[in-house]
């Protein structure tokens, strides 16, 4: 497996600091379309994100991506697939303020209007017009809908993050193999 020495040295940081934090992320498409969450919470409040969040303590990845999209959305997930784990790195002034690592599931859901949530508000996207309003989006979310969500193949990348003020760029990224 490759490594990047930024990658390897921030990700013993990371690790040593307790900062990972374990995510799930739900690719829901229907029509050429895919469903974003504009955040209204930290980190990366204001950017189109995928449906998701935090897996609970004692819980798998497979209730938890159910529970998120739900909570989320309120649509119940019929399936999942497994499309892959990304770790991620956000990096503020040379300091790692957040890490993730992310599990990606490609969801197929009940039929039904989608919901406000308290996480933020949620709009369908045509998937062709998204390269127009990519800053707007997670960089690495960004990544996932175009590297993951509509792939057969189960994938893996780290990414590193870097924030400047209101913007967001992914400055390093590492398929792994």
């Amino acid at each position: 497996m490759a490594e990047s020495r930024t990658s390897k040295g921030l990700s013993e940081e990371i690790m040593t600091s307790g900062l990972v934090t374990p995510v799930v992320l739900a690719a829901i498409t229907s029509n050429g379309k895919i469903l974003l969450l504009r955040r209204e919470r930290e980190p990366y409040v204001g950017l189109w994100s995928l449906p998701g969040g935090k897996v609970n303590s004692s819980e798998l990845i497979t209730d938890a991506i159910k529970r998120e999209v739900y909570e989320e959305t309120e649509l119940r997930v019929i399936s999942v697939t497994f499309l892959g784990m990304v770790s991620e790195l956000l990096i503020e002034n040379k300091r790692t303020i957040a890490g993730h690592l992310i599990a990606v599931f490609r969801t197929e859901v009940e039929p039904g209007r989608v919901k406000t949530s308290d996480e933020g508000s949620l709009e369908w996207f045509i998937v062709d017009t998204l390269e127009k309003m990519k800053e707007k989006i997670i960089p690495t979310d960004y990544l996932i809908i175009n590297e993951m969500a509509f792939s057969n193949a189960c994938r893996a990348f780290t990414c590193l993050v870097e924030r400047t003020g209101l913007n967001y760029s992914l400055t390093e990224v590492l398929r792994i193999q």
